[in-house]
């Protein structure tokens, strides 16, 4: 995404916005997951599974942003600060394949809960969690920082 171009992103996905019925979308928290972070270290998430009612608006935002995407991102598209060394190798190679990856049926929907010893994940998993419903009230578009972080909110 070029920064020149997020205003003509944002008329496409308003209009994708605008036709959706936010009633019908929800997600159900089903477990605890991770990602390797850095060595050592998972991004722990609340995955949540995804209705078709999301399934089938995030098709249409996919769609909408395709032609203001393109592949090859570099780190100095990432928001970082002072105490960062920089944007992991990681991270770029998650958000590279992102959205063949993980949207539509391999979406990984998920509240991030913070980082963790990968050694101390295995017993947080294996925990089993009180299932609940989220409902989106908005969408918003984020600059993002390491491990795929919203790290900068541009429009909402």
């Amino acid at each position: 995404m070029r920064t020149a171009d997020l205003d003509q992103l944002y008329e496409a996905l308003g209009k994708v916005i605008a036709q959706a019925d936010f009633s019908a979308l929800s997600f159900r928290a089903a477990r605890i997951g991770h990602i390797e972070a850095t060595p050592g270290i998972g991004l722990a998430g609340i995955a949540l599974d995804p209705s078709p009612a999301v399934l089938d608006f995030q098709a249409r935002l996919i769609d909408a942003a395709g032609p203001f995407t393109e592949p090859g991102g570099t780190a100095a598209a990432y928001v970082t600060d002072a105490a960062e060394p920089g944007i992991s190798q990681p991270t770029l190679d998650y958000i590279e394949h992102d959205i063949p990856d993980h949207s539509g049926a391999n979406y990984l929907a998920h509240i991030t809960a913070g980082l963790a010893k990968m050694s101390d994940l295995a017993a947080i998993e294996a925990e089993p969690i009180d299932d609940f419903t989220v409902h989106p009230a908005a969408v918003a578009v984020y600059h993002l920082g390491n491990n795929g972080t919203a790290r900068a909110q541009l429009k909402t």
